[in-house]
């Protein structure tokens, strides 16, 4: 995140100081003035504003990730019929986002338009390190093993789980594919097979560990 941080505090620098009064501001000013409900029209007449704006924004490519110095890990998560070597996927439903060991959110929300902008969602939201840091290793050590938990989240321990969570993906969706073994924990390289025919229906071509698919 170190490249990313820097360009962030490079633009901010390069900004001018805001003119106009902020949220809360605004929202105390205006509503003795125009009223609750001409305020709540303007709420959604910029909320619309800022929907169409995210829609016409440019999708981010993985070159985009590159010159930010970030590294991105897409995973899906499978088990294994203790009996044989079926494996099926498993689906989690809830949302969970811990951000550096500190912001941690949970709840229905999803990072897309619809549940920003349109459906009702809610959510828990806590800034403490001690509680995010130890969300997030027993998040992880359940999905890929106490081992790769992330250790104590700095920059070596990250980037030493990020290439071994690649390999045991790796490994993983070649048993999914139908390479004999077990699978180890639940972490496989993602594919999404939505969208074929029901007699083609399998997982993608599983990458090497160096490919580009295998980090973005």
């Amino acid at each position: 995140m170190a490249t990313y941080d820097a360009a962030v505090q490079k633009q901010r620098k390069l900004m001018p100081a805001p003119e106009a009064p902020g949220q809360l501001d605004f929202m105390q000013y205006a509503l003795p003035v125009i009223g609750p409900l001409n305020v709540l029209r303007a709420g959604r007449s910029a909320a619309h504003a800022d929907v169409i704006a995210s829609a016409a924004r440019k999708q981010v490519s993985k070159a985009d990730l590159d010159e930010m110095g970030l590294k991105v890990l897409i995973a899906k998560l499978y088990t294994q019929d203790p009996e044989s070597e079926k494996c099926r996927e498993i689906y989690i439903h809830s949302k969970l986002m811990i951000i550096d060991d500190v912001f941690v959110t949970l709840g229905s929300a999803n990072m897309n338009l619809r549940s920003m902008a349109v459906d009702s969602e809610i959510n828990i939201n806590c800034v403490h390190h001690n509680f995010a840091k130890d969300a997030r290793r027993r998040v992880w050590g359940n999905l890929a093993g106490e081992d790769l938990d992330g250790g104590d989240g700095s920059p070596l321990s990250i980037q030493d789980t990020h290439e071994k969570w690649i390999k045991k993906m790796v490994r993983n969706g070649a048993i999914v594919q139908g390479m004999r073994g077990r699978i180890n924990d639940f972490i496989v390289t993602y594919s999404d097979p939505r969208g074929t025919s029901p007699i083609n229906v399998r997982l993608a071509k599983v990458p090497a560990a160096g490919d580009n698919e295998a980090t973005a």
